[in-house]
């Protein structure tokens, strides 16, 4: 049998918590998430812990159905099986990826297997990621305009062009043509002419549905603005371009912005902001556009492969399987 992996400790959490983590799933990998990994955080700021763990031997061979994630109650902290992690990696997903790029003391737990995960990460890297970080700077622009002044005052006339730009970055990234955004008689209308399966449409919706949950919400905007949410959403706009740029450049995944942590501290602290506390300054549209500048003349020019290489994805996740799973004797499940 396997011998039995001592629990760490693990901030914010109470040793039970962190046994009943390792009770209810295996992880090989677990680090900080959020700001902590960015380097942005504040003392205020919440703990968020993001991890891996080891399917059960039964969800590989048998008949049980493949869970995707452990999240704790009462707490920030989201634990995601290797084959969900796998397929969110080899997506280039901005939320998970980042992962992979922690500073080395933001790792809380290291086994042999997430080792194994971090050497091999370049396997995960291809121009996907011009599509999904693209995707989400694009969403995350959305919220940004949905939560500032202008856009809390004009909230019908923007929420159109809004999910209009948005739609763009879906079109690219679901690979669809006949998909569009009308306004009709004043009434933003979605038009959808494809077949599709049902989970890509509940993604689809669920991302259009946000945006408009976010105008409909005039209220919840300007609680945002007051409780300095507006230069946070500036901030993570700017630090995804950035990650971006490093994938597509250099093929470095940088999580933490040791380079970049005064401009991202000035750009939260509300440097970039108007004396009303709600309206981006010119100034930050120009440092926006020269990001924006960069990140498309490096979608451009990167040598990345247009998509992971699957062989080497799918040997790494065996030699995985095989490593975590050796020497174990008796049945076919934990």
């Amino acid at each position: 049998m396997k011998k039995e992996k001592e629990v760490p400790k693990l901030p914010g959490m109470t040793e039970e918590k962190a046994k009943e983590v390792f009770r209810r799933c295996d992880p090989m990998l677990i680090g900080y998430g959020g700001s902590i990994a960015y380097g942005t955080n504040l003392p205020t700021s919440d703990v968020d812990i993001r991890g891996i763990y080891m399917n059960p031997l039964d969800e590989f061979i048998g008949v049980i159905p493949v869970s995707e994630q452990y999240c704790p109650s009462g707490m920030d902290v989201t634990i995601y099986s290797l084959k969900k992690m796998m397929h969110l990696l080899l997506q280039c997903n901005p939320n998970v990826i980042e992962i992979l790029g922690l500073k080395p003391e933001h790792y809380l737990y290291v086994t042999p297997e997430g080792q194994e995960i971090l050497d091999n990460r370049e396997i995960f890297l291809s121009k996907k990621a011009a599509i999904t970080f693209g995707g989400y700077a694009s969403a995350q622009l959305n919220r940004l305009m949905n939560k500032s002044g202008r856009a809390t005052e004009q909230v019908a006339a923007n929420e159109v062009r809004s999910i209009a730009r948005a739609l763009v970055a879906i079109r690219k990234r679901e690979n669809l043509s006949n998909i569009r955004i009308d306004d009709v008689a004043g009434v933003p209308t979605i038009s959808i002419r494809e077949t599709m399966p049902i989970d890509q449409y509940a993604r689809i919706s669920n991302e259009i549905c946000n945006i408009h949950a976010d105008y409909k919400e005039s209220s919840r905007n300007r609680k945002a603005v007051e409780h300095s949410k507006l230069s946070k959403h500036m901030m993570h706009l700017v630090r995804l371009y950035m990650m971006a740029i490093d994938i597509l450049e250099s093929h470095q995944i940088v999580t933490y912005r040791e380079k970049e942590h005064d401009l991202l501290m000035e750009i939260r602290n509300g440097k970039y902001l108007e004396a009303d506390e709600a309206t981006p300054k010119p100034e930050f549209e120009e440092l926006l556009g020269e990001y924006t500048a960069k990140f498309e003349k490096a979608v451009k020019e990167t040598d990345l492969p247009k998509t992971p290489d699957m062989k080497k994805a799918n040997e790494l996740m065996m030699r995985l399987v095989r490593m975590h799973y050796d020497g174990l004797s008796g049945g076919m499940t934990r």
